[in-house]
């Protein structure tokens, strides 16, 4: 069963009661009052501009209009929304603030420079819900199409529910910090952005970009085993994503076929060949390399779905043992995620790919639900056997695929220090077009790879 998918305790469901509209009333009104004074002195946050297709919410008219007393409405919604903080406490308010809205293209910052999840008194005013995605198996949250009402943009949007999504309000802090880290990250090719994140007192929405084609889980599913000219192309860029999000400080922790999207359209110049096309040999090449074939243009690769994304730390251990049966380091059973686990999962889903099993016996996954808190026997029981099992190397087309497989048995090494950084994995011979494979690097911590064979 996937961890990830775990049922979490129903947490405390946080409203505001009746009785206290009267004072959320007054309070407004010192805080709006509070905020003319300061306005001479406060500074409007600046927009940051995104991309072409990067998709934000509100209205630049709304985002320009005064408010009473000649105060910019971005002035007071800032002062207003510090006043309410500083007052939260003490009154036991849950209190949403309109902050400003914001033009196409655009997205609103923090005083700090820094994008932030959002508080808005209606999601319902910014973007229009669809048909689901694809069921989800966590409590409280959906995966939904979506249309930018501002100008019928799609986007994808995860719900999540605030009183069911979280086991304890730390986790719920710990995921919003992550999220908040995310927002702020340099685009990448290979990674769906996530464009930004709103609120209300019930339930966050995760506004992410609208990703074309299948999730690998599907390709393989209508395709079966795909060619290893293919598959060398998706796992190149997945390792691509990978990277980047490592280069930055953080993990995934749950890296999966169905996490990793894929644009296999015959029509798109960067899906891969046809099935059943025949390679043509390089320009250039004389007759006896003509038996070289020509790489397939690069598939759109993106990596997707961030729930469990985190700044990567050497002391933090983790509580639960989160991810997928198959894809999990057998050091993560024991709390010990890192770029090595990434790295582990990538692996599992090279030799899906490349040989269309997965590595790992079924059976040695089976612990129940609410067993999977890191020290329990069944995390050491399923630990242990992932540190004594052997993977099949034997089995077709391992055999006659030596740079593929001393790659992919490279990076599903038991000792997470043997592993390959994603760097190493890109640089490894595999990826060649020329089949020739140089010396293998030297490993993160210095030490020469070994590789037996098979």
């Amino acid at each position: 069963m996937g961890h990830g998918a775990m049922v979490p305790t129903k947490g405390e469901n946080h409203h505001v009661a009746p009785a206290v509209h009267q004072a959320r009333a007054q309070l407004a009104e010192t805080c709006i009052k509070e905020a003319k004074e300061k306005t001479a002195s406060s500074t409007q946050n600046t927009p940051l501009s995104l991309p072409p297709g990067a998709m934000s919410h509100g209205n630049a008219s709304q985002s320009a209009s005064a408010a009473p007393g000649g105060a910019s409405s971005s002035s007071i919604a800032g002062g207003l929304s510090s006043g309410l903080a500083a007052r939260r406490k003490q009154h036991g308010l849950s209190v949403a603030i309109n902050k400003p809205t914001m033009d196409k293209g655009e997205k609103v910052e923090a005083s700090d420079g820094k994008n932030r999840i959002t508080l808005t008194d209606s999601f319902a005013k910014h973007y229009t819900l669809g048909k689901e995605v694809m069921p989800s198996t966590n409590a409280g949250m959906d995966v939904l199409f979506a249309k930018r009402i501002s100008d019928g943009a799609d986007v994808v949007i995860k719900t999540r529910a605030k009183a069911e999504s979280f086991v304890s309000k730390s986790e719920e802090q710990e995921w919003r910090r992550s999220t908040e880290m995310l927002l702020n990250l340099p685009a990448s090719e290979n990674i769906a952005r996530v464009y930004e994140v709103l609120e209300d007192d019930r339930m966050y929405y995760i506004v992410m970009e609208k990703v074309d084609g299948m999730d690998l889980f599907e390709v393989l599913h209508s395709e079966g085993r795909l060619p290893l000219l293919q598959a060398k192309a998706i796992i190149r860029q997945l390792l691509q994503a990978v990277n980047d999000l490592h280069s930055r400080g953080c993990i995934h922790k749950d890296l999966k076929l169905e996490n990793v999207m894929v644009d296999t359209s015959p029509k798109s110049p960067k899906s891969p060949s046809s099935p059943g096309s025949k390679p043509k040999p390089r320009r250039g090449t004389s007759t006896s390399q003509a038996s070289i074939p020509e790489e397939p243009a690069s598939p759109t690769v993106k990596l997707i779905d961030f729930d469990t994304v985190e700044l990567f730390s050497p002391k933090d251990r983790a509580k639960s043992v989160v991810g997928t049966d198959q894809y999990i380091a057998q050091e993560a059973y024991a709390g010990h995620y890192s770029p090595a686990s990434d790295i582990f999962s990538c692996g599992v889903i090279a030799y899906r790919l490349i040989s269309g099993k997965f590595p790992f016996k079924n059976a040695m996954f089976d612990d129940k639900p609410g067993e999977n808190w890191v020290g329990s026997p069944k995390m050491k029981t399923i630990q242990d056997r992932l540190k004594h099992f052997t993977v099949d190397f034997s089995i077709a087309p391992w055999p006659a695929e030596p740079h593929a497989r001393d790659l992919v048995r490279w990076m599903l090494d038991n000792n997470e220090k043997s592993r390959p950084t994603a760097k190493q994995c890109l640089e490894h011979g595999f990826f060649d077009f020329t089949g020739q494979t140089p010396a293998l690097p030297q490993g993160p911590w210095g030490s020469r790879v070994s590789l037996k064979k098979s």
